[in-house]
């Protein structure tokens, strides 16, 4: 993918424009008496255009965050691939929220082995923003996408559970009682959900119903049948 340029699009003010075109057009409506009548509005003007010149020299000496980020605002207006390429970079440079991302979105998009192979490759090599909260994220969408590529995960509940534990990361405390559920263990399935108090519940259960609307695919099966269990016991 070419490398980021100046002259790239953005949402300015909910119009496409380039960096330096943006702050153009902020200067020329400084010309007109209308546009812009008094100083606070000029400087918050004049602050966004310093954040966006920043935020284009972090991309240019390759920060991982910005890539991140960049990747971020790329897959949300709906140019996946880009996206997909600038989390890749960021993994690459050892940002550990790029990796969750880029397993969560291919989690999302049924593409399994793509976040499988990133994650064999990158997951012990990560620098930034690692911690355990974040790893037990990421552990997580590594077992879900393993899962859905139909690959068996001996200890995926025992990982979950730990890293639940450890780090209240919610999905590795919650998950656990899905594939109890599954394998028709009400009993220990009824044990972990004790473990979850009311407003971690609706939490899953308004998470579940928002990931069975937007996910594709297995995902999308999984996350209907665990709110369809949820409900069912409410």
């Amino acid at each position: 993918m070419p490398e980021f340029e100046p002259g790239n699009q953005i949402l300015f003010k909910g119009v496409s424009v380039s960096w330096l075109q943006a702050f153009n057009q902020a200067s020329m409506n400084m010309q007109t008496a209308n546009a812009i009548r008094n100083q606070q509005e000029w400087n918050k003007l004049n602050q966004e255009r310093k954040d966006m010149e920043a935020f284009q020299k972090a991309l240019e000496r390759e920060d991982p965050a910005a890539m991140n980020d960049y990747g971020y605002f790329l897959y949300s207006q709906g140019q996946k691939e880009q996206g997909y390429q600038w989390f890749t970079k960021a993994v690459l440079k050892g940002e550990a929220i790029a990796l969750s991302n880029f397993t969560w979105f291919k989690l999302f998009d049924g593409e399994h082995d793509d976040a499988i192979t990133l994650y064999d490759a990158c997951r012990n090599n990560l620098k930034f923003n690692v911690n355990d909260y974040q790893l037990a994220n990421i552990d997580s969408n590594y077992i879900l996408n393993n899962l859905a590529a139909g690959n068996r995960v001996e200890d995926a509940e025992t990982q979950w559970l730990i890293n639940g534990a450890k780090t209240g990361h919610l999905e590795s405390k919650f998950y656990p009682a899905v594939l109890a559920h599954q394998a028709k263990d009400f009993a220990k399935r009824d044990k972990i959900l004790a473990g979850l108090n009311k407003g971690e519940i609706k939490k899953i259960h308004d998470d579940l119903l928002e990931y069975q609307m937007a996910a594709k695919g297995w995902f999308k099966k999984w996350s209907a049948d665990a709110f369809k269990m949820l409900n069912s016991l409410n």
